[in-house]
């Protein structure tokens, strides 16, 4: 079934998807900034720290790039989406079908997957370095002779 624009109820749903797709852009570079700290978390202390679990990291390293290719296909996605929009929204009668809504919702349905996946990733990748940050801690205050400053000194 394909429709044209006539109908201005259907020309301000159009025009909300439109304006939903474009806030995905805002997600997708959300979610690349996201990506980035991880990487550079996880780059200081692969490289700056002894005795850290190396294999970890790899492993945290691995599901950060995999995700970032996942959001790069995405982005694409997304401006092919907008794309294909439009000329929909700009009223120039252009003729569409039910394929433009599966489209937009596969593609609502990605990138909420996608945040939702990087958000845990990040927890668990926070988890794990405080460990690492708690565990250097406890060596550093068994193998030092000095007392604690008093309360009053400290940051």
């Amino acid at each position: 079934m394909e429709l044209l624009i006539d109908n201005t109820q259907l020309d301000c749903e159009l025009q909300e998807m439109y304006m939903i797709s474009s806030h995905w852009k805002t997600d997708i570079e959300f979610v690349k900034d996201e990506i980035r700290f991880m990487k550079n978390m996880l780059n200081k202390y692969q490289t700056g720290v002894e005795g850290v679990d190396l294999t970890k990291i790899i492993q945290f390293k691995k599901i950060v790039e995999h995700e970032g290719t996942k959001v790069q296909s995405a982005e694409a996605k997304i401006s092919g989406f907008l794309e294909l929009m439009g000329p929909i929204v700009n009223h120039s009668k252009k003729v569409f079908g039910l394929d433009l809504l599966e489209k937009f919702n596969e593609l609502d349905t990605a990138i909420k997957s996608i945040t939702n996946y990087i958000l845990l990733v990040k927890r668990l990748v926070f988890l794990f370095l405080e460990k690492i940050i708690n565990s250097k801690k406890n060596c550093q205050a068994v193998f030092t002779n000095k007392k604690p400053l008093p309360l009053k000194y400290k940051l």
